[in-house]
């Protein structure tokens, strides 16, 4: 009796389906990396955007350093949010001699308001004095409206914002 040699050449269908299989679930998992990739870019772009403002804010403070008092804006987020003011063309002292710090202090926080609601989705500003120093320091507190974000954020301070908000502060020492 002959025996009859079979040699393998080619793939069966089920290699292929299981290759296939093992593809699709690569593909997949690279999907959502993409998909988290782009929501902390967002999150990351939201925090960098916050602390050029509240940057902004501080180099504002030390050149109007007779004005400290004047730049208190104690509020929490829906108070804040819900005072956006009108824009100005200018600082309504610029061309007068009578210009104070207070007047300054105002136009300031004004702007950074209008600038803050700008830039980030309803964004607010809370400034309060830091008690707890013998130096002349402000907490600055901005908050905004982030996009998927529905918990209670650790970072504000207590009671100024709800769940959903982020908040980031800097610490402003004069």
């Amino acid at each position: 009796m002959r025996t009859i040699e079979k040699n393998q050449t080619g793939t069966t269908l089920i290699e292929v389906m299981v290759s296939v299989l093992v593809l699709a679930i690569g593909l997949l998992g690279i999907a959502g990396l993409q998909a988290n990739a782009l929501k902390y870019q967002k999150t990351s772009s939201y925090r960098s955007e916050a602390s050029q403002i509240a940057y902004d804010l501080s180099d504002r403070l030390r050149a109007n350093s007779a004005g400290f008092a004047n730049y208190i804006y104690s509020k929490t987020y829906a108070q804040a949010a819900a005072d956006i003011p009108a824009p100005e063309s200018s600082l309504p002292c610029a061309l007068a001699v009578n210009c104070n710090p207070a007047l300054i202090a105002d136009f300031d926080k004004r702007d950074l308001r209008r600038n803050l609601n700008a830039r980030l989705a309803g964004g607010a500003l809370n400034i309060v004095q830091d008690m707890n120093t013998t130096t002349r320091a402000l907490n600055v507190t901005l908050m905004w409206k982030e996009p998927g974000f529905s918990v209670a954020d650790g970072s504000c301070p207590n009671g100024i914002a709800p769940a959903g908000v982020r908040c980031f502060t800097l610490r402003v020492s004069l």
